[in-house]
């Protein structure tokens, strides 16, 4: 019996731009979008600037572009720095049946590797597709409930496959070759939860570095260097050293027929993906009752999955902290009517009216919301009560959140876009972008996009 990389070398090479229904194609220029948006806005951390000074340092040949920078790298420094920023505010897409961000891997990936080479829109649409669903799928074998209570943070340990996937395509690899890129890929995977102890920030390079070893995985298979075709299933292999007991029939479970890509969820607020429908039910409470901050007795939160934390969640240190805290995230966005990057500042974490509204919110695990994840993984619903000063109490319940599948919210998405781009290049060359993004696969010179990404404001803002 074939192993499982050679199945996933087979639906790599024969997958075809021709071959993407419509719908797919669509979302992945979505998520494409959306990735660049987050990735723009993000080039004003600290964390960027970091990983960018780096790249910068490195010199080498001129071959990818750094977004937001008038210069161009070696294509898997491109990637470092470009996936570094697409996860630097925490705003880029999950899917939630394998706890990932694929798309700040696996696009930083698909653009490099494509300006370097000359490849066209089609081919970056088509190979990002590829990777995705490789990159999902064994995220879902590793069951992420016991991948994260072994440590890992899954974006990055399987971004490396999904990244080998999508670099080989690009540069049309052989069967062998691609089996030998994924052997070497799952053997230089890791990534570790432990920043959640004191908020550091190595999470933000996850997606980069991602992407970085999955280059450099291709760049060796494509020398002859070799890794085991077994990597994955063995008996020494990535499941069974990264999880307890895996779930392999996710492996291939659809593959070729089934896109898991259809079942990605685009944040629209800047915060741990499992928040989203709560904040969302939250603003509907508020807003569809003229409820002022002010007059919130009490916020109970019933949800599906709670996030797991290593800091108290009524009292965040850092702007990271914040990002992983419901009760925080719930009491901000009550007084700002928003958890958009604006609301996870040093400033406003220190806020006592937010930390004194943050005390008042109660999260429970609720039976009925966990039953519907069972169901259907992609749901994590939430259950929003509001008890007032005055004795009122008002409820909403979201079994998907925006956007995301039973829920898709183009207009807010490319709305997202063009306030995360303006913020950075301004709203006349956000538009510009957007409207590059909406018609990539009519795209055969990639300099049409990454000229307009390589801009550059003096004003650049800058955040810790």
């Amino acid at each position: 019996m074939p192993y499982i990389s050679e199945k996933y070398a087979e639906f790599v090479l024969q997958l075809e731009y021709t071959d993407l229904p419509e719908k797919v194609r669509s979302r992945a220029k979505q998520l494409i979008m959306d990735t660049l948006g987050c990735a723009i806005v993000g080039s004003r951390t600290l964390a960027s600037r970091i990983v960018k000074d780096y790249v910068f340092q490195q010199n080498g040949r001129p071959e990818s572009t750094v977004i937001c920078a008038n210069k161009k790298v070696p294509a898997h420094y491109a990637m470092l720095v470009n996936g570094t920023m697409s996860h630097a505010d925490d705003f880029d897409d999950i899917h939630h049946c394998s706890a990932t961000h694929p798309s700040g891997v696996l696009f930083p990936a698909a653009l490099a590797t494509a300006e370097k080479l000359g490849k066209t829109g089609k081919d970056i649409i088509t190979s990002f597709v590829a990777g995705y669903e490789v990159m999902v799928r064994i995220g879902e074998a590793l069951v992420p409930e016991n991948h994260y209570a072994r440590g890992f943070h899954p974006t990055c340990t399987t971004g490396t496959f999904g990244a080998a996937c999508t670099i080989g395509k690009l540069y049309e690899l052989n069967k062998e070759k691609i089996i030998k890129s994924l052997g070497i890929a799952g053997s230089f995977s890791s990534g570790l939860l432990e920043f959640l102890q004191d908020g550091s920030m190595v999470k933000r390079i996850y997606s980069g570095i991602a992407a970085f070893r999955g280059c450099l995985a291709v760049e060796l298979a494509k020398l002859g260097f070799t890794g085991p075709d077994s990597i994955i299933e063995g008996k020494r292999g990535f499941l069974h050293a990264f999880t307890d007991n895996p779930n392999m029939i996710k492996l291939d479970e659809g593959l070729g027929e089934e896109y898991k890509i259809l079942k990605t969820h685009i944040k629209l607020f800047a915060c741990n993906g499992a928040f989203q429908s709560a904040i969302e039910a939250l603003l509907n409470i508020i807003d569809e009752n003229n409820i002022n901050a002010e007059e919130i007795e009490e916020i109970t939160v019933g949800t599906a999955h709670t996030a797991s934390t290593s800091f108290d969640p009524y009292n965040p240190k850092s702007p990271l902290d914040a990002s992983q805290s419901l009760p925080y995230t719930l009491a901000v966005a009550a007084f700002e009517k928003n958890a958009g990057i604006a609301q996870y500042t040093w400033e406003k974490i220190k806020n006592p009216k937010i930390l004194k509204l943050a005390r008042k919110v109660k999260v429970f695990l609720d039976p009925e919301l966990v039953n519907e994840r069972r169901e259907d993984c992609a749901k994590l619903g939430s259950k929003v009560t509001v008890k007032t000063k005055d004795g009122k109490a008002y409820t909403c319940k979201l079994s998907y959140h925006a956007d995301g599948p039973g829920n898709w919210k183009p207009d807010k998405v490319e709305l997202k876009f063009i306030n995360n781009c303006s913020v950075i290049l301004g709203e006349d060359i956000a538009k510009r972008i957007l409207n590059k993004v909406k018609e990539l696969e009519k795209i055969d010179d990639l300099s049409e996009l990454t000229s307009l990404l390589s801009k550059l404001k003096s004003w650049l803002p800058k955040v810790n």
